[in-house]
């Protein structure tokens, strides 16, 4: 991973809105040489993209200021999910090809 700079995020979790858009649920941001943990706070945001809310009471997003170490245990979390994101989509791969071989099997006579 390359060294953070201002501006930049990491997204941890992302939810599709109402249009279809994936949007980041919960992110890391580097802002002014401090970490933030930032996430959805009005599921119904029109700002978001999830649903009629104006959010004029109140912020369309949370954000909390969290240390190295609490970053650290977030960045720990996301690659343990991808992994385990990985590992299903492999299985996936390997159903898919078994029903691709049973599928040619069953109906090899009658694409002769």
């Amino acid at each position: 991973m390359r060294f953070l700079k201002g501006d930049d995020i990491i997204v941890l979790t992302t939810k599709i809105n109402q249009y279809g858009d994936e949007i980041p649920d919960q992110y890391l941001e580097i802002r002014d040489g401090r970490i933030y943990l930032v996430g959805i706070n009005c599921y119904s945001s029109s700002w978001l993209g999830l649903g009629t809310c104006l959010c004029g009471s109140h912020d369309p997003r949370w954000s909390k200021e969290i240390t190295v170490k609490e970053m650290v245990e977030h960045l720990k979390e996301w690659i343990i999910n991808r992994l385990k994101e990985i590992e299903r989509l492999e299985e996936n791969k390997e159903t898919i090809e078994r029903l691709r071989a049973d599928l040619e099997k069953v109906f090899s006579n009658y694409l002769k």
